[in-house]
């Protein structure tokens, strides 16, 4: 009968919500680590006097004018900061809009809200 159709599809729309609920919450998981990272970033780059953009090229270390995973997870280490893998990886996934690369506008728009001085304190 047609309830049996309404039915399943009411399902189908229940578990797709869950979904985009669980998403949302690991997105704003990630922004928490994403602002962690970045305001660590900032206060490594603050440190060693290196600019935003400096900063970049830093973190570039291919320099092919992206950012990779690679690429933060390598100089997080080299720059000694003390991160979890998994919040390096949250913080490009939420830097990168869910992409393989940071690029340098995608920096300047996460690090321009940084705020380092709170971690140098």
């Amino acid at each position: 009968g047609r309830g049996e159709k309404g039915e399943s599809e009411e399902v189908g729309y229940l578990s797709h919500s869950a979904e985009v609920m669980s998403s949302q919450m690991a997105e704003g998981e990630n922004e928490e680590y994403a602002t962690l990272i970045s305001d660590m970033i900032s206060a490594v780059l603050t440190y060693n006097e290196i600019s935003v953009r400096e900063g970049f090229d830093c973190f570039d270390l291919d320099q092919d004018g992206l950012i990779s995973l690679e690429d933060v997870q390598a100089a997080a280490k080299e720059l000694q900061m003390d991160v979890e893998p998994s919040e390096v990886q949250a913080w490009h996934a939420y830097t990168s809009g869910g992409g393989k690369h940071v690029t340098v506008e995608q920096w300047d728009r996460v690090m321009s809200v940084a705020d380092g001085d709170q971690v140098l304190k």
